[in-house]
């Protein structure tokens, strides 16, 4: 078991094994829902790979955990905090993810953006934004964390040799749509284990996409000031649930959303 207290500033344990986590005393959770291979066969860039491991877990997601004490405070914000434990492995060569969704704008409002906060092991993160069709990859360890603007889809991938936890921090109401990736077969851009033993990621186009996407990768957080960086997401959720009102009603800041994922080029 892992203590994941400093990263999360909860009582919780990871099992690397099982890819479980435990619970610490005082610790709610509506569901935990696990997601399989057999669940992913149609966003996977090697689908055949699991053809004989349909019912392995790939990951789990705890739904609204909270500390019981918090729970009236957590409400009023309109806030929902979960938990996802990726487990590490492959399928074909690809590393192990999640299926990946947009967030479903309510009528005549703007999507949700989303806060994702790494725990315990490595994460690489593939936002997706269309027309034109591209991607921001950002590769991030424990304590960094990333704001995804309501307008980009999105998954998670666990790169690592261990079981990836990870935090996300969203609106209550927020709703998933997993359409886009399943018509497509995943994402644009694949993350696959590199041969040969090389270090890097390999980043490989998926050609479901009738478009050939443009992408770059970020290293570390990308959060601007819109979450603290010297304490655990959910800590700074309950000692200032004013600051993270933007994850309810985004309106106010969605250029401000956007403007992180500009790409800034030198000129000349």
């Amino acid at each position: 078991m892992t203590n994941l207290h400093t990263t999360s500033g909860l009582p919780i344990h990871v099992d690397g094994q099982a890819g479980e986590l435990q619970l610490g005393e005082g610790l709610l959770c509506d569901a935990v829902e696990s997601r399989t291979l057999g669940n992913l066969v149609g966003v996977l860039a090697y689908p055949e790979s699991v053809a004989d491991r349909e019912t392995e877990i790939a990951y789990r997601v705890y739904r609204d955990v909270r500390a019981e004490a918090d729970a009236p405070d957590i409400a009023t914000s309109g806030l929902r905090y979960d938990l996802t434990v990726i487990l590490a492995g492959t399928n074909g060569r690809e590393f192990n993810k999640t299926a990946g969704h947009r967030h479903r704008p309510r009528r005549g409002e703007q999507a949700f953006p989303e806060v994702y906060d790494v725990l315990a092991g490595r994460a690489m993160f593939v936002l997706q934004w269309d027309a034109p069709l591209r991607l921001a990859i950002v590769q991030c360890g424990p304590g960094e964390r990333v704001l995804i603007p309501g307008e980009a889809a999105h998954l998670s991938v666990n790169i690592g040799a261990e079981p990836l936890v990870i935090a996300n921090l969203v609106a209550a109401v927020s709703k998933n749509e997993y359409d886009e990736f399943r018509a497509h077969h995943g994402a644009a851009i694949y993350l696959l284990q590199p041969e040969d033993g090389a270090a890097e990621v390999r980043q490989v186009i998926n050609r479901s996409y009738p478009e050939t996407p443009t992408w770059r990768t970020i290293e570390g957080s990308r959060i601007g000031s819109f979450a603290p960086q010297d304490r655990p997401l959910y800590s700074a959720m309950i000692a200032s649930p004013g600051e993270f009102a933007y994850l309810t009603d985004p309106a106010s800041v969605s250029d401000d959303i956007q403007a992180l994922w500009v790409e800034h080029r030198p000129e000349g």
